[in-house]
């Protein structure tokens, strides 16, 4: 987590690395990054393997079921190192946000509505201060090189 609370659109750089599947890494999981909303919070994740199963998108909270929306598919491959883009602009009256991520140039997410129906993150991947960034992987090793914020904040 991040000592930055966004007051208004940010954008994120994180260039990182998801290590190899190995006897400690034994689950290619994926990248999270919790990010600050208007009146809420949602968790971006973004699937760092070469695997079909598109996990990409930020968690939604629809009447009958958690999932993620906005997602595009897009797998880079375990190994090498990437460079994710999240930008976050809050929209008219405050309420709504556009969220927006690209994976080494290619687009990942698109999405834009009421803050609302975003999910926070689940309590396994729960940030102290949700109001804060977080950055982190849901299992397995990343190697981050970099984590870049820039916007207008309080703190950090």
């Amino acid at each position: 987590m991040f000592n930055v609370t966004p007051t208004g659109s940010y954008k994120l750089d994180i260039e990182f690395k998801r290590l190899p599947i190995d006897k400690v890494n034994k689950w290619p999981g994926y990248l999270i990054v919790c990010l600050p909303t208007p009146g809420s919070y949602c968790a971006l994740t973004v699937n760092c393997t070469d695997q079909g199963k598109n996990y990409n998108g930020v968690d939604y909270k629809p009447k009958s079921k958690d999932e993620r929306v906005g997602g595009l598919p897009y797998h880079p491959g375990i190994g090498k190192k990437h460079t994710l883009q999240v930008v976050v602009t809050p929209l008219a009256g405050g309420q709504s946000v556009k969220i927006e991520a690209t994976l080494n140039g290619e687009p990942i997410t698109r999405w834009a509505g009421p803050s609302s129906a975003l999910k926070g993150t689940s309590k396994s991947h729960k940030v102290s201060l949700p109001q804060n960034i977080g950055v982190g992987a849901s299992s397995g090793g990343i190697k981050f090189y970099k984590v870049n914020f820039s916007g207008r904040h309080k703190g950090g």
